[in-house]
């Protein structure tokens, strides 16, 4: 399995199955994918600002439309619990910094927020009703090799994951891997679960619940501060986050292997 919580979702529930005959071995990144890239500025990076940079997709449409589905089944009395998506989206990150921007008028002006992936309609409108338009930046679809440009380009990283209401999660979105690699702070609005649990243990990352807009607020505004005054990013622990390289995970993999012959 490629999660924790998913191995021991299985022997769970199929206990005829032995614990020690399941195995975890995570999702990754390439080194090689960083090393080798381009050392240029990405086109809606402002080296001048502080940027706050999201890459891959949002799901931002079928969050709204669950808000819709949740709002008519409680107008009907029925219960409706399970996962919200809308925190996978721009939506509580546009509320954070329309707060900041009325608090902190001047530190708004530095900020440049770049989605790095493919635009949906929703997402979009969501940036124009919260009054962000001339902060944020789409690039639409971009090559890999560009997302990682964008990825060691951010002063800040930020990845939304889904709302659960009861239990850890065991999602754990791919590109998770690369921001680790990337060397950067992440901002990481998720539940608990596993990419919690693994950035946690990273170091120089933010975790607040998804939909946690004060506490949002409160992360940006501490890492624009340490980005004004040009203090030294917090230690990551490159020797954990290194078990994540494919190298090192295609060798758990053949131990595994050799395991059993």
């Amino acid at each position: 399995m490629n999660t924790p919580q998913a191995a021991k979702l299985l022997t769970h529930s199929f206990p005829e199955i032995p614990k020690q005959r399941v195995k975890c071995i995570t999702n990754g990144y390439d080194a090689n994918d960083f090393s080798s890239v381009e050392e240029t500025t990405p086109t809606h990076i402002d080296p001048t600002k502080f940027n706050i940079v999201h890459t891959g997709t949002f799901h931002t449409a079928l969050g709204l439309k669950r808000v819709r589905q949740k709002w008519i089944n409680t107008f009907l009395g029925r219960t409706h619990k399970g996962v919200e998506t809308l925190p996978r989206s721009p939506h509580y990150l546009a509320e954070a910094i329309s707060s900041l921007r009325k608090s902190h008028y001047e530190a708004i002006s530095d900020f440049n927020i770049v989605f790095a992936g493919s635009k949906e309609k929703a997402d979009s409108d969501c940036i124009h009703k919260s009054g962000l338009l001339d902060l944020v930046k789409f690039t639409n679809y971009i090559p890999h090799t560009e997302s990682v440009r964008y990825l060691k380009s951010a002063n800040l990283l930020f990845m939304p994951l889904h709302s659960i209401e009861s239990g850890p999660s065991s999602i754990i979105p791919g590109k998770m891997y690369e921001y680790l690699a990337s060397g950067n702070p992440i901002l990481a609005t998720i539940p608990q679960g596993d990419a919690h649990d693994i950035l946690k243990k990273s170091g120089a990352c933010y975790i607040c619940e998804p939909t946690d807009v004060l506490a949002m607020k409160k992360y940006l505004l501490t890492n624009y501060q340490r980005w004004k005054v040009k203090t030294p990013q917090e230690k990551r622990d490159i020797v954990y986050i290194r078990r994540f390289e494919r190298r090192a995970l295609t060798k758990k993999l053949a131990l595994i292997i050799e395991s059993l012959s």
